[in-house]
């Protein structure tokens, strides 16, 4: 037979769980004794081409196999060569029929251009004091003369109105009236325009859709800024001259700036930027604040600029060649101005709506699709916002108190058709001074009890050779009564399992469980769900039979969930059949019932942020963070889950002082002192920052109770936990190793009470979101069996497949909650304003602890912290409260912490967020000497003093 191709496409059933944090998959396909590859789609969504080329024997079948970064594959499927030829035929017959209409591939929800969006009014060609932005009667009442400027569809300018007088207006509404008659004065007649004043708003409406270019509303007749440069001399090739009076550069306050944009570039507009000159200042320094304002502004280095004293001129360069046509020189001192706004772009098929008293914004084009619609996920926190959910255009509009202070922060949701949701978006909104907007998404994931049918009674008998094998209880894993690693979750409902026979297939009896309190009242029953005949055989995990094939499944067991509330301390819980109590095996003793023990319900804070090291990368970040709280709570022996989600911060520069080289990492190899490609081993560089980062974050909020993580960007593929922290890499396996550590785990080979051989599994796990069973092994492509890891494994353990993380096993499941019971949880006030929960004990609000002798919660007051060992100073007293966050680091020129009369660093940097967070007990005052001191084994404070110009 002659050698011939053979293509075909092969679909799975559906997507493969991909670890799309490292793209490690593999496709082999066997035919004989030959191996091939094929293509795939890193997202988890498959496409086989499979070219294979040989003589074709029909008796021969083609193996298909997909791994991950385990032994164990994913997916794995036989074809005979006429099956693959039969799809083959179909397939280029298809391809032929659409080739002009191939479907575009849709972009997925978790696309990496969902970033967050930072809108600055600085760069958006608005110029206003912010508090005006909140229209009101009396900011109206201060203009005295406006200009606008209108084009029609063509570009045609079809009005240009300069300095129009306002007179007598008195509020919103007359204002909207006169400007209405100004302007339709100078429209043809049936073209006017429609000016209204309400909710704070300003609002021109035109029907005709003419794009309104420029609207500008003046406190004073001299609106125009006094330019102070020449026009813009282009000089050879992306080369510029721009000359000024040298003597007026101390009059200059601002400049605008237009530069084109390229096929890889948008153009760029920054319109009246505010500059901070020095008292005395020289030409060349003032070129030097030109390019290196514009250059921050812009998140690059291309821009160069510098001081020609011989020609008496700006000479402006782009190394990217692209065409600047606008730099202007201008003060602002002469003039009063109210609020400007520029291309207000004209939606399509709408009439044009300009409005005075909003920030309106769009999506970009990346991050809008016909297949997903966008909804308003976390509210601003100084005004209202609202959404376009197909076009992704937004409107933010302060509240009406004249609160707003110049900056905000809402957060938006990409849904899907089949419910998927994207990770949140946060759109920042961002005046040109400090503080930056870093309010987080908050999100709780609490195990609520499912939905479950109780199967009709069926009167079956007991038959004769009824055997009871096996009983189980179910949290996180898959336990027998006397396990001795049982620990069950306070109103967390349970899975109960029972496994029982009949050689003869005889028809199932009816299974009931029945759970008693601790004071012997009952408080629930609930018949069990199963096959209506009994399994001859079965097969189920011991220790004597870890790999067992079958396993645990809902097939051959009969199985119930036990509501929350019937999980407390102190039950027993007993199985009947058809009334008739079973005396449950593995027990040396006839039993008819077991008490599990049960313990604290705690909810877990968890607080995410993420830093991007320089701001051009902060499209790197893409983590599916967010979208693991249910994996998380579902691993952990928690209740419910409160996860903070901060927006991601781009540094440009950072510190770490724990990996002895002492530098600040600025990513510029040129810069003396610094290394640019901050090291990761270890207590190094962008992992060593993180897991400091994290630390300040939680102790900003005074966080005992409470776990924190900062993901650092681009991906240190590694990272450290301890002490109720941890930082580095957002990939999964990274992520829950280094929760492991935060909460207390070491690696399970230096742990010498582990119980099993090399961190392995011996229990099965149990997702209770997701209500399947968890593996404790996988089989390679050899049908080879091994037992999967614990996620402090050394590395990141080895998962079940479909499972975002690795399991912990049932010995450190019970550490894990050996730690979190220990942590307080603190509740608001059950009357607002009244504190009598705990006798005036720290704070607003009231705490608790778990109290393991008495078997419940007991809230902590001035009368017994002291016996609980909690001190005042250590928890917080206010709770989620607008605050400033400063971070950021003051080290001397050679790297070591900052000292008197030293040489500090050029990078030192403090950065200053507004944001919500906990406060403690009031510090110490440096004025007044009152209240308590920051440490008390330190007898030093920092003094901040932060203002704004007003």
């Amino acid at each position: 037979m002659t050698s011939s191709t053979l293509e075909s496409e092969i679909f799975t059933t559906g997507s493969l769980p991909i670890n799309t944090q490292t793209n490690l998959v593999f496709i082999q396909i066997k035919y004989g004794n030959q191996y091939y590859h094929a293509k795939y789609d890193k997202q988890g969504n498959w496409q086989l081409d499979l070219p294979v080329t040989n003589e074709i024997n029909q008796s021969i079948p083609i193996e298909i196999t997909v791994y991950n970064e385990t032994e164990a594959p994913l997916w794995h499927k036989e074809f005979t060569p006429t099956e693959l030829g039969e799809q083959q035929a179909e397939i280029k017959s298809r391809k032929t029929e659409e080739f002009s209409s191939l479907p575009v591939k849709k972009p997925l929800i978790t696309s990496t251009n969902f970033t967050n969006q930072k809108w600055h009014f600085g760069q958006q060609k608005m110029i206003f004091a912010y508090q005006m932005l909140n229209f009101t009667d009396q900011v109206a009442r201060q203009a005295k003369v406006f200009s606008i400027r209108m084009r029609d569809n063509s570009g045609k300018l079809v009005l240009d109105l300069a300095y129009m007088p306002l007179e007598n207006i008195t509020s919103g509404t007359t204002l909207a009236a006169a400007m209405e008659e100004h302007i339709n004065r100078h429209l043809p007649e049936d073209m006017g325009v429609q000016v209204t004043y309400q909710h704070r708003q300003l609002i021109i409406s035109d029907p005709q859709q003419r794009t309104i270019e420029t609207l500008v509303l003046g406190k004073t007749a001299a609106i125009t800024p006094i330019i102070l440069s020449e026009k813009l001399l282009p000089f050879g090739h992306a080369d510029y001259r721009l000359f000024y009076d040298a003597a007026q550069r101390h009059r200059i306050t601002h400049f605008s700036f237009t530069i084109n944009g390229t096929e890889e570039n948008d153009s760029l507009f920054y319109t009246d930027i505010n500059l901070e000159l020095p008292a005395e200042f020289d030409n060349q320094q003032l070129a030097e604040i030109l390019k290196n304002k514009l250059n921050k502004l812009m998140a690059s280095d291309d821009i160069q600029i510098q001081w020609d004293s011989n020609g008496q001129y700006l000479a402006i360069s782009d190394r990217q060649g692209r065409q600047i046509t606008d730099f202007v020189l201008q003060t602002h001192r002469s003039y009063d101005q109210l609020i400007k706004m520029a291309d207000i772009v004209t939606p399509n098929r709408h009439s044009t709506q300009a409005k005075l008293g909003i920030i309106r914004g769009q999506l970009p084009p990346s991050m809008v699709n016909e297949e997903w619609s966008w909804q308003l996920l976390a509210a601003p926190h100084f005004g209202t916002a609202q959404i376009e959910s197909t076009t992704g255009q937004w409107e933010y509009q302060p509240t009406g108190d004249e609160s707003f202070p110049g900056y905000d922060q809402f957060h938006l949701q990409a849904v899907g058709k089949e419910g998927i949701t994207s990770h949140p978006i946060a759109v920042i909104l961002q005046h040109d001074q400090a503080p930056i907007p870093f309010f987080p998404t908050v999100k709780t994931f609490t195990l609520k009890t499912p939905d479950y049918q109780e199967p009709i009674a069926n009167h079956q008998p007991i038959p004769a050779d009824f055997k009871l094998h096996d009983v189980f209880i179910a949290q996180t894993h898959v336990l027998r009564p006397q396990d001795p690693y049982l620990q069950l979750v306070q109103n967390r409902w349970a899975l109960i399992k029972l496994n029982a026979s009949s050689a003869s297939g005889a028809p199932a009896p009816n299974f009931t469980v029945i759970v008693h309190g601790a004071d012997g009242h009952e408080l629930g029953r609930v018949r069990l769900t199963g096959n209506k005949k009994l399994p001859s055989s079965l097969d189920l995990p011991s220790q004597d039979n870890l790999v067992a094939l079958k396993g645990h499944n809902d097939q051959d067991s009969y199985v119930a969930p036990l509501k929350e509330e019937w999980i407390k301390p102190g039950i027993s819980i007993t199985l009947t059949a058809n009334g008739q109590p079973l005396a449950l095996p593995h027990y040396q003793q006839e039993t008819f019932a077991f008490q599990p023990k049960v313990g604290a319900d705690v909810n877990l804070p968890l607080r995410i942020m993420r830093i991007a090291h320089h701001t051009d990368n902060d499209w790197a970040i893409n983590d599916q963070i967010d979208q693991w709280g249910n994996d998380i709570v579902a691993q952990l022996p928690i209740k419910q889950l409160t996860l903070y989600s901060y927006p991601s911060v781009p540094f440009d520069q950072f510190a770490s002082f724990r990996d002895e080289f002492y530098a600040v990492y600025t990513g510029n190899k040129n810069e003396p002192g610094s290394d640019p490609h901050a090291g990761n081993g270890g207590f190094k560089g962008s992992i060593a920052a993180s897991y400091n980062l994290a630390n300040r974050l939680r102790r900003a909020n005074v966080g005992d109770n409470e776990i924190s993580y900062v993901a650092f960007f681009p991906d240190p593929y590694g990272g450290l936990g301890g002490g109720q922290q941890g930082g580095g890499s957002a990939s999964a396996g990274v992520f829950i190793h280094e929760i492991g550590h935060a909460i207390g785990r070491s690696h399970s080979i230096n742990d010498p009470n582990y119980p099993y051989k090399t961190g392995y599994q011996a229990s099965w796990g149990y997702n209770q979101v997701t209500q399947q069973y968890l593996p404790n092994f996988s089989i390679d492509k050899n049908n080879n069996h091994y037992p999967n890891t614990d996620p402090m494994h050394g590395g990141n353990g080895l998962r079940p497949a479909e499972q975002v993380f690795a399991v912990f096993s049932d010995y450190n499941i019970l550490k894990n909650f050996q730690f979190v019971k220990q942590q307080y949880q603190w509740y608001p006030n059950q009357i607002s304003g009244e504190d009598s929960e705990d006798g005036g004990f720290a704070g607003d609000g009231y705490y608790q602890l778990w109290d393991d002798n008495l078997q419940q919660w007991v809230t902590v007051t001035q009368d017994n912290h002291k016996r609980y060992k909690v001190k005042e100073e250590a928890v917080a007293y206010q709770h989620n409260q607008p605050v400033y966050w400063i971070t950021g680091h003051l080290v001397q020129q050679d790297g070591q912490t900052l000292k008197p009369n030293t040489a500090p660093h050029p990078q030192n940097q403090l950065m200053v967020f507004t944001t919500l967070g906990n406060l403690p007990q009031p510090y110490h005052n440096l004025v007044t000497g009152e209240n308590r001191s920051l440490q008390k084994d330190y007898p030093y404070a920092l003094k901040v003093t932060y203002a704004t110009e007003q």
